[in-house]
């Protein structure tokens, strides 16, 4: 497989990538020593929906606070100490340039990713990882707030529900394949990148988002819909992160085999954990 792309993307880590890495499983784990060794100059990162799932997992004892304890530091030496996770939604458009936002809001979002990698890091019981625990973190006084990305996942979910069914309103029938054209129009200006030529990578959010819409129309039911479940619209949402540039390391082989087939720019740097590390290593050579 042909893969382009910059040595220092960065890399942004997927929740089963890391429950592979817990659990010792080689299929779907990394080996964070090779990882680390190999790297170079990549920054890398957890994605925002790895954060919560393994703050959910933890809290419901899908693994234990040793494991944890046993990776958590090794993970935090590569863990960028600046945006230790990539955000959703209008933050990561905004590291993009397709949205902007207030310079002091961006500072705190980022801060608080930061404290919340802080909490997680240093878990040992599930008192650590409770709703609403105050902490003192540069200098401020934070709450630890979880279901505060949960929340921005909701709108997310919502975010591309209305967008999608605002498009069909305005098609006025249920959505044909022919129409994959006007449909990637509609997404771009709906979500701010119309200059393809600006950020390409994007192109691949946009081009998974025209055929699950064509998917939808060709299973039509009426009153069905067409609006994405959240696993969906994090899919569409993370892989935005494409043009930072990045990549996405995942075990998640029906995601992945989906994103390939689009063969949009960008779709190369969604790996799996071997292929990630069979390319550093190439880069390396």
């Amino acid at each position: 497989m042909g893969i382009s792309m910059e040595t220092t993307c960065r890399i942004i880590l997927d929740a089963n990538i890391i429950r592979g890495t817990i659990s010792g499983n080689a299929a779907i784990g990394l080996d964070l020593a090779v990882l680390e060794a190999l790297r170079g100059r990549a920054p890398v990162s957890l994605s925002q929906t790895a954060y919560l799932e393994l703050t959910n997992q933890l809290r419901n004892q899908r693994f234990t606070f040793d494991e944890w304890q046993a990776i958590a530091p090794v993970l935090d030496k590569l863990i960028d100490p600046i945006i230790p996770i990539v955000p959703i939604g209008i933050a990561l458009r905004v590291m993009l340039g397709v949205a902007t936002a207030h310079e002091l809001e961006l500072k705190n979002g980022f801060s608080g990713l930061r404290a919340m990698w802080h909490v997680l890091k240093t878990a040992t019981s599930s008192s650590d990882v409770t709703e609403g625990q105050r902490i003192m973190f540069e200098g401020e006084l934070r709450e630890f707030r979880p279901s505060g990305i949960k929340a921005e996942f909701d709108k997310t979910e919502k975010r591309w529900g209305r967008a999608f069914e605002g498009l069909v309103k305005a098609l006025g029938r249920p959505v044909r394949p022919d129409d994959r054209s006007w449909l990637a129009d509609a997404i771009r200006r709906h979500f701010g990148n119309e200059d393809v030529r600006q950020i390409p990578e994007l192109e691949t959010a946009v081009q998974l988002a025209v055929e699950f819409l064509v998917l939808h129309g060709l299973g039509y039911k009426k009153g069905k819909g067409y609006r994405p479940k959240l696993n969906d619209a994090m899919d569409f949402d993370q892989l935005y992160a494409l043009g930072l540039p990045a990549i996405i390391c995942t075990s998640d082989g029906k995601f992945l085999n989906r994103v390939r087939s689009l063969k949009t720019p960008g779709s190369e740097r969604v790996l799996y954990p071997n292929e990630l590390i069979s390319h550093l290593r190439s880069v390396a050579a």
